[in-house]
C-alpha cells in the first residue's frame, strides 16, 4: 500500500510557519492560537504513529479551521485537505478520500494564484492511484482536467527544460493512467510535436522522456500507425543504448512490441533484432516454457467447427538462435486436423532465443499444447506446458 504522508505533513508545516510565524506576535488571537495547538497535536500524533482514520479526521477539522485562519483558497488549507485524503486513502476509506481530493482540487480552480503545476500533480497523483478504483465518469472528468492544463501549459514556439518535462509527465499519465476521451482527439499529434521537441532539446535523456516516446508508440499502435509506432519504439530502444548502463523496463517493451509489429508487416528480418536483443537481455529457464513474442492464432478446422468437435494439440518444437520455430512435431492430438492447424500456426510464432555464454543457441524440446475450443473460435486458446 502506498502512503502519503510524510511528505505532506512536512510540507504543510513548513508553509504555515512561513506564512504565519512572522505575524504571531503583532496579530496573536484566540484563533489563530487555538489553530497551532491542534496543529502541533496533529503533527505529534501523526510522528507517533496514530490510526490513519484518527489523523484523517485532525487534517479534515484543522483545513476547516485554516478556512477561516488564513482563507479558503490559501496554500495550506488545499495542503491540509490533501492531507486528510492521503490519510484516508491510506486507510482505504476512499469515499471519503475522493470527496477531500475534489474539493482540494476546487480549492486550486477558485485561487488567484497561479497553481496550474499544483492542480496538475494532484490529478496525477489521482489518476494513478489503483487502490481508488476510480469511476469511468470520475477518471473521464479528471483525465479531461489534465489535458485542458496540458494544453494550456505547453507551448511549442516558447518553452523551458523544465515545461517540457512537466509537460511529459503531464502526457504520461493521460496514457499510463487516464481515460482517452473526445477532448483528446488531437493528443496523438500533438504528444508527437511535444516529444519530438523533447528528443531534440533535452540533454539529459529522462525515464519521463524514455516513458514519453514508449507511449506515443502506444498510441500510435492503437491507431494501427504501425510506422509511427516503430519509429518511437526504436527511439526508446536508441536512447537506452546511449544513455542507460543497465537493462531498462522500456527496452524490452519496445523490442517486444517491435517483434510484433515487423512480423505483422511480414519484415522478419528486421523482428530478428529485436528476438536477438531480448535473448540477450532475458535469462534462459530450461524448466519453464518461453511465451511468444510474435503469434497468430490457429485456424479452427471449418469442419470440425460445424460438427461442435472440440480438442487440443500438444506440439513439441525447437527455438532457433534467431528465434523462429523449427523442427516441430506432434506429441499428442485430440482432432487430426488440430494438429496440421497447430503447426502451420506455430511455425509463423517468434521467441527470443537461448543464450548460453553470451552466444544464441538452439533451444531444443520446447512443448506448448493448443486448445481448440468452439468458444474461442478462430482464437484458439493457448495454454503452455
Amino acid at each position: 500500500m502506498k502512503h502519503f504522508i510524510g511528505i505532506n505533513i512536512k510540507f504543510v508545516l513548513a508553509v504555515v510557519i512561513f506564512f504565519c510565524c512572522g505575524v504571531i506576535n503583532a496579530y496573536a488571537s484566540t484563533e489563530k492560537d487555538t489553530f497551532f495547538s491542534h496543529y502541533r497535536s496533529y503533527q505529534s500524533q501523526a510522528e507517533a504513529g496514530a490510526e490513519e482514520e484518527v489523523l484523517g479526521k485532525q487534517a479534515s477539522a484543522l483545513a476547516t479551521q485554516s478556512k477561516s485562519v488564513f482563507g479558503n483558497t490559501h496554500i495550506n488549507t488545499i495542503n491540509l485537505t490533501i492531507s486528510a485524503a492521503n490519510h484516508y486513502r491510506n486507510a482505504q476509506i476512499n469515499d471519503k478520500a475522493l470527496v477531500l481530493y475534489d474539493t482540494a482540487l476546487g480549492l486550486y480552480k477558485e485561487s488567484d494564484e497561479d497553481r496550474e503545476l499544483d492542480f496538475a500533480n494532484l490529478l496525477m497523483e489521482i489518476l494513478s492511484g489503483i487502490e481508488l478504483d476510480l469511476s469511468s465518469r470520475d477518471r473521464t472528468r479528471l483525465s479531461n482536467d489534465l489535458y485542458d492544463v496540458l494544453n494550456n501549459y505547453f507551448d511549442e514556439d516558447s518553452y523551458t527544460d523544465d515545461t517540457l518535462h512537466y509537460s511529459l509527465m503531464m502526457f504520461n499519465s493521460l496514457v499510463e493512467d487516464g481515460a482517452i476521451t473526445r477532448k483528446m482527439r488531437s493528443l496523438s499529434g500533438f504528444s508527437k510535436t511535444l516529444v519530438n521537441i523533447a528528443n531534440e532539446k533535452l540533454a539529459h535523456k529522462s525515464n519521463v522522456l524514455i516513458r514519453a516516446n514508449y507511449n506515443v508508440g502506444r498510441l500510435a499502435e492503437s491507431r494501427k500507425r504501425k510506422n509511427d509506432a516503430i519509429e518511437y519504439y526504436t527511439k526508446v530502444v536508441d536512447i537506452i543504448e546511449q544513455e542507460v548502463d543497465y537493462d531498462h523496463p522500456y527496452a524490452l517493451g519496445s523490442h517486444a512490441r517491435l517483434v510484433s509489429l515487423f512480423e505483422s508487416k511480414g519484415e522478419s528480418e528486421e523482428a530478428t533484432k529485436h528476438c536477438v536483443a531480448i535473448g540477450k537481455m532475458t535469462p534462459w529457464e530450461d524448466d519453464l516454457e518461453p511465451m511468444p513474442l510474435y503469434r497468430k492464432n490457429p485456424k479452427y478446422p471449418i469442419n470440425y467447427a460445424k460438427r461442435g468437435k472440440e480438442g487440443y494439440a500438444i506440439i513439441q518444437f525447437d527455438i532457433t538462435p534467431y528465434g523462429f520455430v523449427a523442427n516441430p512435431r506432434v506429441l499428442e492430438v485430440d482432432g487430426s486436423q488440430f494438429a496440421k492447424a497447430g503447426i502451420e500456426a506455430l511455425t509463423g510464432w517468434r521467441y527470443a532465443p537461448k543464450f548460453v555464454d553470451g552466444q544464441a543457441t538452439t533451444a531444443k524440446d520446447r512443448q506448448i499444447r493448443l486448445e481448440f475450443t468452439l468458444g474461442s473460435r478462430n482464437k484458439s486458446s493457448l495454454n503452455n506446458s
